[in-house]
């Protein structure tokens, strides 16, 4: 597992949010990373948490 991880090979569990794996590696979610950086901008502009995840419903 540490081989793996020193080449930058999947190890296992939940992908980081926006990414995909494929074939062993972390692949981007274009669709999933959008809608990140919305949420996260909705953040620092000092929007609710309870705002974010009703706008995110959507």
């Amino acid at each position: 597992m540490a081989e793996r991880a020193k080449k930058g090979i999947f190890c296992g569990g939940v992908p980081p949010l926006g990414y995909d794996i494929v074939d062993g590696n972390d692949v981007i979610n274009e669709q999933k990373a959008e809608m990140l950086c919305v949420v996260f901008d909705a953040y620092a502009d000092g929007a609710s948490y309870h705002a974010i995840s009703v706008f995110s419903l959507l």
